[in-house]
């Protein structure tokens, strides 16, 4: 994996260097090579691309504003078949195929041209919003053994009504994601997810998704050292194993779900053939999938979830774990507590996840369905909505935060 991911040596496409470490001992601090980019590798520097291009001009703002409206018109009630987890594994995968880190722009660009657009990581299936360049790039997101990921703790919390101690009144490690905490340059930086993709925590059901994979490769790294494997061979056999593993669910899980059975068995036997067809040299990532085709995933969100048995009907708290809160309880998003209220000591900004917001997952997928019936919910799971022509309702008001306020705060 290595050789293919050259996660050892990269390539800056904006300043045509190629970088790397003179030394690949852990903890070398030696100074890094640079060198000129050769042909072939900037024939790699991925770029956005389009299935279909036209010549005319954009529809006016008064039928994309009509557009809009009708997209976002509230739906008749009624539930998909398909577990509401699959809802946020899908953004996760999408943040793990795409990002455009497109920069410096040309002076005076009124439309941005899908040449302009440089995608920000591999477009494979690679889980490189997880891993980020590696460990010898990236130590910062990993254990100091430069094989386990880092992993977060909940903060303690109660009822800002009750004073009884409650199930949740502790602190839970590897609960929540890393956060910056006193890493951070600003205080409101503190809550900050400590994560190589900063969107995998704008809303808590994607960053305990996200959460739920490093859980996943540090097992796993359990398992293989507990095996024998030799150090020095950890992280990469573990990294292959969990990639294998997240590949093999997409394939037999989760495309089946969302796409008809037969669609996907057509193009694993007769290949991508729309995709292969206009790609020329080196595969780009098409703008009609990456914004447009692959935002299934807001027609499914649901206004409210079952979350846990703190944010339930008739819950510890008697309430939904509802679509906005989702947000705030993040940390791109949101401040990770309600709004402020200053005369209430348990209620204010939180630098973690507090405990009673963790995601009671046998809610959130069907494990009866998956062969583990023991782990069936009390109460019935979470579905997401149907896949249509709406956006979730709700979906028109979001913290500030999601529009990158500093300090998020309400609904806009």
């Amino acid at each position: 994996m290595t050789e293919r991911h050259n996660r050892e040596f990269f390539f800056l496409a904006n300043s045509q260097e190629v970088r790397g470490p003179i030394a690949t001992a852990v903890g070398s601090t030696e100074a890094k090579t640079h060198r000129a980019a050769t042909a072939a590798e900037t024939e790699r520097m991925f770029r956005f691309s389009e299935i279909v291009t036209t010549a005319s001009p954009l529809p006016d703002e008064a039928l994309l504003e009509a557009v809009a409206e009708v997209m976002t018109a509230e739906a008749p009630d009624g539930d998909s078949h398909i577990p509401a987890g699959y809802t946020y594994l899908g953004q996760f995968v999408d943040h793990d195929l795409t990002r455009d880190v497109t920069r410096n722009l040309p002076l005076g660009s009124a439309v941005v041209t899908p040449e302009q657009l440089e995608q920000g990581r591999s477009p494979a299936l690679d889980l490189d919003s997880l891993y980020g360049a590696g460990p010898t790039l990236n130590p910062e997101f990993y254990e100091p053994d430069r094989v386990r990921l880092r992993i977060g703790s909940t903060k303690k919390s109660k009822s800002p009504d009750d004073s009884r101690d409650l199930p949740d009144d502790r602190d839970f490690r590897g609960f929540d994601l890393p956060r910056l905490g006193s890493l951070a340059s600003e205080p409101t930086d503190a809550r900050k997810a400590h994560i190589p993709d900063q969107r995998n925590d704008e809303n808590l059901a994607v960053a305990q998704t996200h959460l739920a994979f490093i859980r996943f490769h540090n097992r796993v790294c359990e398992r293989l050292s507990a095996a024998g494997t030799p150090s020095a061979q950890l992280f990469e056999r573990a990294r292959e194993s969990v990639t294998l593993h997240y590949q093999w669910l997409l394939v037999n899980d989760y495309l089946p779900r969302i796409v008809d059975p037969a669609i996907v068995h057509d193009v694993f036997r007769r290949g991508r053939v729309l995709f292969e067809r206009q790609a020329q040299g080196f595969p780009t990532m098409p703008l009609e999938f990456s914004v447009g085709a692959f935002r299934l995933g807001h027609s499914m969100i649901r206004e409210k979830y079952d979350w846990n048995a703190f944010f339930m009907p008739n819950g510890h708290i008697g309430d939904f774990g509802d679509l906005l809160r989702l947000f705030i309880f993040s940390g791109t998003s949101g401040n990770l507590s309600p709004t402020p209220d200053p005369d209430n000591p348990l209620d204010g900004d939180f630098e973690r996840l507090p405990s009673n917001w963790i995601a009671d997952w046998t809610r959130l997928f069907d494990f009866v369905e998956a062969g583990v019936p023991e782990l069936a919910p009390e109460t019935a799971i979470n579905f997401a909505r149907p896949l249509d022509i709406r956006l979730t309702d709700p979906l028109k008001d979001l913290p500030l935060g999601s529009f990158g306020a500093r300090n998020p705060s309400g609904p806009q």
